[in-house]
């Protein structure tokens, strides 16, 4: 649709979207209240429809997972359901760590940061490389 591809181009490149006539700023906004509505009605089929009430850490860090998630899939939604899994799979085996093993389930933590780091650690590499190269591509 029109929108989405707004909404593709305002996410890939902002600026192109903007000489293309696209308004920036109120696309970003709707996208920002469209993923909050989404995030309030999944919240709220969770408390009431699972719990049937508002308890107190009812979603510990499934927010955090989510968009670690998303932000390691690099935008491809079937890269960010296979990256939820294995999250999820990390944080299911923690609690079997803890029960099996002395050590404690937020060693998983630290191999999620681990593997955040990594990754993002390789994308600026990445990205400072080919800044370089651009430079030394033009300058005579």
């Amino acid at each position: 649709t029109k929108w989405g591809y707004s909404v593709t181009m305002v996410g890939s490149a902002p600026k192109f979207a903007e000489y293309g006539g696209v308004n920036v700023k109120r696309q970003g906004f709707l996208v920002l209240l469209l993923s909050g509505a989404v995030g309030g009605l999944a919240g709220g089929v969770e408390t009431l429809g699972v719990h049937h009430r508002f308890m107190e850490g009812f979603a510990p860090g499934f927010g955090f997972d989510g968009l670690i998630a998303a932000l390691l899939a690099n935008g491809s939604p079937v890269a960010t359901i296979f990256t939820a899994l294995f999250f999820g799979a990390l944080r299911n085996g923690s609690l079997l760590l803890e029960v099996d093993t002395s050590a404690s389930r937020e060693i998983i933590t630290v191999i999620q940061a681990l593997i955040i780091l990594s990754v993002s650690a390789q994308v600026l590499v990445r990205k400072r490389g080919d800044s370089q190269a651009g430079e030394r591509r033009w300058k005579f």
